[in-house]
């Protein structure tokens, strides 16, 4: 379980899931946590963001809680943006891994951040100016409903709830620079 299902990337976000001792000896697992971000972004596709050391008796079963905070020094849901050297949050759809390894994926799910609003019509990624960076902001949302993992709702620009062109005309027609 991860949650909060949709956050503004300022508030930690909690995964929970429960690890099982199937053997007849007492033992240990290690569940890890990893994020990707969508590929437009341009990061590796999974990054250890937690991990807990978890010691079981047999047939015991822990529940196990673990915390994404996004302010930590790790910058675990953000990416260096180079033209600005600094981190920058990575918004849109974010997959959460529950994994006993980065090759051994149990589950996912997933968090979507949301840009902050700016109150201006097609500045996606509220920054108080539409341009260019809404067009690929938007493009990250592009397909989703609302109510789906990645649906930002600056985004959706006629407000019909999809993000589709119409969205990504109504970026272009309002944008000042590019």
């Amino acid at each position: 379980q991860v949650t909060p299902a949709i956050t503004d990337g300022k508030s930690p976000i909690t995964v929970r899931l429960t690890v099982t001792n199937t053997g007849s000896r007492p033992g240990a697992d290690v569940p890890q946590v990893y994020v990707g971000f969508q590929s437009p972004i341009g990061e590796p596709p999974k990054r250890l963001v937690a991990f807990q050391k978890v010691a079981l008796n047999p047939g015991e079963q822990k529940l196990v809680t673990m915390t994404i905070d996004p302010n930590a020094n790790s910058h675990p849901i953000s990416t260096w943006d180079t033209a600005s050297q600094k981190w920058v949050l990575a918004h849109g759809k974010v997959s959460v891994y529950l994994a006993r390894s980065a090759g051994d994926i149990a589950s996912s799910a997933f968090t979507t951040v949301l840009f902050p609003s700016s109150g201006i019509t097609g500045d996606v990624n509220g920054d108080g100016v539409v341009n260019c960076q809404d067009l690929m902001a938007l493009k990250l949302a592009f397909g989703t409903r609302a109510g789906q993992p990645g649906f930002l709702p600056t985004a959706d620009v006629d407000g019909n709830g999809v993000i589709d062109v119409n969205d990504m005309i109504a970026v272009t027609r309002r944008m000042t620079s590019c």
